[in-house]
């Protein structure tokens, strides 16, 4: 509840100061402190302890909040941070990402004046972070051993989860990614979060790989004797580029269940394309000549994305649900643009993740990209609901989120 949270204000300013208080009173909010500039505020916190929400002016004369936050996080002297000021707008945002790298939560920016409603969502959002992080820390004992995760293996109990990509026009499904996840017996469907790490660590990701890819290719096997064409899409580490059995494994599976490779895309995360290898140059050139497509997976969020471009023979881009959260900043608009551009002249299809909502898929059909997936359209679904869903896509039934 808001009335337990204990809350301090550093704002240099006493109407608006004042105005704060009021509002968290208002709120119920009952453990207030005030402090006109960073030194008293650092001061004020090293009497009284942490706080929960720290309500901080950026712009303040001597110590100003970038320097008092750098404090507060050096000292866990906060949990959460509501920014409060009148910068630009594109500042605001650089001030975001450069406290989002500490271990301090940014809830928002309340930009001034100051609205009552926001304020209180604000909070409450902190209190159902705070209350999550607390339920999460008292499951962590439940999640699986390396023991677990062998067995899981040897059982076959990972399975592929489909996640529809989509024409942001016309709403027609256009393929999916397969997702891994574990369907255990006792702890339910696991995420990767689960798994992935203790299974990278342990280098099992060839044997999850096989796994979720040949069940995939089976699924759609299946649906190409009914005469439906599914595109899907499947996740590569750069580690498993450098076995040079890889593609390989790939041709002998599609071989079995008589699909065709272009039926099938790899995706591969930017991030892990550090160095040039032979082995990983040769398995991708291997894998297009086949038929199969490779995709650049989260474009944008690495050092070197026009290089990775240049050197390997990807055909898709999918941007980064980064950019499309962040529309409303004209920086990413012009990102977004910029890469559908270069994308087209590369002769590449390019989709867009995380798409959430339909003021989103209409803002990216203004900026002329065409392929899209996110939740708004449609969540990842095991395969028996990845049928129905399909069905009901066809007879024009789809219910987005």
């Amino acid at each position: 509840m808001i009335r337990s949270l204990r809350v301090l204000i550093l704002q240099n300013h006493p109407m608006h100061r004042m105005i704060a208080v009021e509002q968290l009173r208002a709120m119920d909010c009952t453990q207030v402190y005030v402090a006109r500039d960073g030194a008293s505020a650092l001061a004020l916190l090293r009497t009284l302890g942490a706080v929960d929400v720290i309500i901080c002016d950026m712009n303040m004369e001597g110590m100003d909040g970038l320097e008092f936050l750098r404090h507060v996080d050096e000292s866990h002297l906060a949990c959460g941070v509501i920014l409060f000021n009148l910068m630009a707008a594109d500042l605001r945002w650089s001030v975001q990402q450069l406290l989002a790298l500490s271990g301090l939560k940014i809830l928002g920016d309340l930009g001034q004046p100051m609205k009552l409603q926001s304020f209180a969502i604000l909070l409450r959002q902190y209190i159902e972070l705070r209350d999550g992080y607390i339920a999460s820390d008292s499951t962590a004992t439940n999640l699986p051993s390396l023991e677990m995760i062998q067995e899981g293996l040897c059982e076959n109990m990972f399975k592929p989860f489909y996640q529809p990509k989509f024409n942001l026009s016309n709403f027609v499904p256009c393929g999916a990614e397969v997702l891994a996840r574990w369907d255990h017996p006792v702890l339910g469907v696991l995420m990767p979060a689960d798994f992935l790490p203790l299974i990278a660590k342990y280098d099992l990701l060839d044997e999850l790989f096989a796994q979720i890819f040949e069940q995939g290719v089976a699924f759609q096997a299946h649906l190409l004797l009914r005469g439906y064409r599914l595109q899907l899409s499947y996740n590569l580490d750069a580690q498993q580029l450098l076995s040079l059995e890889l593609a390989g494994r790939i041709k002998d599976i599609l071989y079995r269940y008589a699909l065709p490779a272009t039926l099938v895309t790899f995706e591969l995360l930017e991030t892990g394309l550090i160095g040039d290898s032979r082995a990983s140059m040769e398995n991708m050139i291997r894998l297009r000549m086949m038929g199969c497509g490779l995709a650049i997976d989260d474009f944008g969020t690495g050092y070197s994305s026009l290089q990775r471009l240049c050197d390997f023979p990807f055909n898709q881009i999918k941007l980064d649900m980064h950019f499309i959260s962040n529309m409303d900043l004209p920086v990413y608009r012009a990102a977004i643009t910029s890469t559908l551009a270069m994308a087209k002249a590369l002769n590449m299809t390019m989709i867009v993740e995380g798409v959430e909502s339909d003021m989103q898929r209409r803002q990216l059909v203004q900026l002329g990209c065409t392929l899209g997936q996110g939740y708004w359209y449609a969540k990842p679904m095991a395969h028996l609901a990845m049928i129905q869903w399909l069905n009901e896509a066809d007879t024009g039934c789809i219910k987005h989120f």
